[in-house]
């Protein structure tokens, strides 16, 4: 389950401001798309068999998005995918994502969501999260853990390195320029607020720590050359 943050000033402002109201139906219309086209892309259009039938199912309402898939190892590759590629998109839409995985029991279809796992990430989500960032319980983390991106933050807590995951040699340097700039422009806006410096300053650190290793992997592709 993940969080928009900033979506409901968004909607607010879409009431008087036309160009608003477009930015928020075409954000709707690609946050839609773009799963439809992750689903795809990560699972293709063949027959999995039924063991190994991830069953993926995606939900939007409000201010949140809600992703599943039956819990085993096979469905780590579409909730990594997807969750890095739409909180991705988001971000340099200029909006911050807060969520949470977990695993558990619920029931999920195009018209039913419910379910204790669906409890647990509504409380992880709002009460734990607290920064822009997607956090994984234990039993997630030890299930998805191999396939997954994940680092452990300072709090002790696991979360998902979804810029480590979508950041690329190719237009990393720009993504990374835009962030930044992004990032520092929501500082000097927020200065008053320290709720919400915090939530910028935390991200900046993530921005800059995924750049750094974006950096390295740049710096071990680079060709070298040796004196004859």
């Amino acid at each position: 389950m993940v969080d928009i943050l900033g979506w409901k000033d968004w909607v607010r402002r879409s009431v008087s401001d036309p160009e608003v109201r477009a930015a928020v139906a075409e954000g709707i219309n690609l946050i839609v798309e773009s799963q439809a086209l992750q689903t795809r892309a990560v699972l293709g259009d063949g027959a999995f068999g039924e063991q190994n039938r991830v069953d993926p199912q995606f939900s939007y309402f409000s201010d949140t998005f809600v992703l599943s898939a039956r819990a085993i190892p096979g469905a780590a590759i579409y909730i990594k995918f997807s969750l890095a590629q739409l909180c991705r998109f988001l971000l340099l839409e200029g909006l911050y994502t807060r969520g949470a995985i977990v695993v558990g029991k619920a029931i999920h279809t195009g018209q039913v969501l419910y379910g204790p796992a669906i409890v647990d990430a509504y409380l992880l989500e709002s009460q734990v999260a607290k920064y822009p960032r997607i956090i994984l319980t234990e039993q997630a983390d030890a299930l998805f853990g191999p396939h997954f991106q994940n680092e452990t933050d300072a709090d002790g807590l696991r979360y998902l390195d979804f810029l480590g995951t979508t950041l690329n040699l190719s237009d990393g340097e720009r993504e990374y320029s835009m962030l930044r700039a992004l990032i520092e422009a929501n500082l000097e806006r927020d200065s008053k607020d320290l709720g919400l410096m915090a939530k910028h300053y935390w991200l900046l650190r993530h921005v800059e720590t995924a750049h750094a290793a974006l950096q390295a992997a740049l710096a071990r592709t680079s060709p070298t050359r040796t004196e004859e």
